[in-house]
């Protein structure tokens, strides 16, 4: 399986799983669509390097994936105007690691890797502490 596909294929996705969610409503008018992984598709490709118990909370409450985040623009990067930092989850399943550098790169940001799944801030606090701190201290 590819990255991402974990989340995208059809046996791992699940659009009923918040009842009452029908999509976003989008500014040029109309209705998103969205989906839900399922909690093991979601473990697989977002956080395997945390506990089941962690991973379950996450899908209980995180709203599902609107489509609109993979298609809208997103605006002018702040990374063209302003330092920026990285952190490579070397062990994600759901942004490949060398895409996660080539965008670092792109950002000329300054970069860490850490051997951590998609949710590196959760999985490896300490390592994502000294990022923002590093950051804060590069900018006095």
């Amino acid at each position: 399986m590819g990255y991402g596909s974990h989340l995208l294929n059809n046996s791992g996705c699940n659009t009923t799983s918040n009842p009452g969610y029908n999509g976003e409503v989008l500014a040029a008018g109309g209705i998103d669509s969205s989906f839900q992984p399922s909690a093991s598709a979601r473990h697989s490709a977002e956080a395997g390097d945390l506990p089941l118990k962690i991973t379950d909370q996450m899908q209980a409450t995180q709203r599902p994936f609107a489509n609109a985040a993979f298609v809208a623009p997103s605006g002018e990067p702040a990374w063209k105007t302003i330092p920026s930092s990285y952190m490579v989850a070397k062990q994600d399943h759901a942004i490949p690691p060398a895409t996660e550098r080539f965008m670092a790169q792109r950002a000329h940001a300054s970069t860490v890797e850490v051997d951590s799944s998609h949710v590196a801030m959760i999985s490896q606090p300490e390592a994502t502490t000294r990022l923002i701190l590093d950051a804060a201290h590069s900018i006095h």
